[in-house]
């Protein structure tokens, strides 16, 4: 809804703060010519944001869902921080201890190197976001554990523009079971955690952040960590 007309935003703000208002009610401003002002009430209608009731008009529950995105009275949507998995998978190969590592095929981020991750669906839980997306983007199936959250704010190279907010939770998945299966979207590969720094030449954030997300599936005294990072985009965003 980011194509939302200014004038369709104003009428949105203004049954924000009421339950009902009649046609006249709703006018942003009454230099708004008439025919203007009903095509865009009609646009919202039409996109089942707002619904016509008797003589008052009301938000339908997809526009109450769009108007916890409104900022005050601003009548602006702010963005939203992305939420999201990273599948830590972890075993034991021929005496050396392994991760599993993604490599990114597909904009943005194109080529870039750390854990799987995916998205968490709208009212879904975590755990079972995680246990889903491992399936879904590998092909392997574990338990997984919440071992820590992860908070990147990425800006453009010159610090000046927000070009990603991402909350990642951190699950790990001890000797996952299964076939791994690669696809278009990216590669995986299993990778000894001594060659890791070797291995890692394009790290989602840093080669250091990174690091210190593996440590994290190492810790054993079931804390859970928050960290909050912000840092300029190498990738090429």
């Amino acid at each position: 809804m980011d194509n939302l007309h200014p004038v369709q935003m104003k009428i949105l703000t203004k049954l924000l703060y009421s339950q009902d208002l009649r046609y006249t009610e709703m006018k942003p401003r009454k230099s708004l010519e008439n025919n203007a002002f009903q095509f865009h009430l009609d646009r919202l209608v039409a996109l089942g944001l707002v619904v016509k009731v008797g003589k008052s008009y009301l938000l339908t529950k997809n526009g109450k869902k769009l108007t916890l995105q409104i900022k005050g009275e601003t009548a602006q949507l702010t963005k939203q921080t992305r939420v999201g998995v990273a599948m830590g998978c972890t075993r034991e190969h021929f005496g050396k201890t392994q991760v599993l590592i993604y490599t990114r095929l597909k904009q943005a981020y194109y080529g870039c190197q750390g854990f799987p991750t995916g998205k968490v669906e709208q009212g879904e839980d975590i755990l079972k976001a995680g246990k889903r997306e491992l399936i879904e983007e590998t092909g392997l199936k574990g338990k997984p554990e919440l071992v820590g959250i992860f908070h990147y704010r990425i800006f453009n190279n010159n610090g000046s523009e927000l070009l990603d907010d991402l909350l990642l939770f951190l699950c790990r998945f001890i000797n996952p079971v299964g076939q791994l299966v690669s696809n278009h979207e990216g590669r995986y590969e299993w990778v000894s955690v001594d060659s890791l720094p070797q291995k890692i030449t394009k790290p989602f954030q840093s080669k250091e952040w990174f690091l210190e997300e593996v440590g994290q599936l190492f810790k054993n005294n079931g804390k859970i960590d928050l960290v909050e990072k912000s840092f300029n985009d190498i990738t090429n965003f």
